[in-house]
């Protein structure tokens, strides 16, 4: 399985885009590691002082996780435990539930993904 994550800047612009091949998984495991990596990848950013984290997940259950860790299942504490962490040190974040219809970019990336060798780290300008 890959998970694939998209950082875009304030006008909807791609800044940073990832994906990273993790072996078996489930979608909502997958999906806690690809928010995990966009939170560490934007606090090391030159951004993260000026700018607002704003993520978008299509797991509806990732969300609620993330904004409430002690409704996750137990196998997912740890990276959710290192989450909150990540949380505090941001600052400023957001995380929003969208149709995964909507969301069109990262869909693609991910089918992308699945024909990768080795991870992927792209950063624009």
């Amino acid at each position: 399985m890959v998970h694939e994550s998209l950082v875009l800047n304030p006008t909807g612009e791609p800044m940073i885009i990832f994906a990273k091949s993790i072996g078996i998984a489930d979608s909502n495991l997958a999906e806690v590691r690809a928010v995990k990596e966009a939170m560490m990848i934007f606090a090391v950013s030159s951004s993260n002082d000026d700018h607002k984290l704003a993520i978008e997940s299509d797991s509806g259950n990732v969300v609620k996780w993330i904004q409430s860790p002690v409704e996750a299942p137990w196998r997912m504490r740890k990276r959710l435990i290192q989450i909150e962490r990540m949380k505090e040190k941001l600052g400023d974040w957001e995380i929003h539930h969208i149709k995964r219809e909507a969301n069109q970019r990262t869909d693609s990336l991910a089918k992308e993904g699945v024909q990768l060798q080795s991870d992927m780290l792209r950063v624009f300008n």
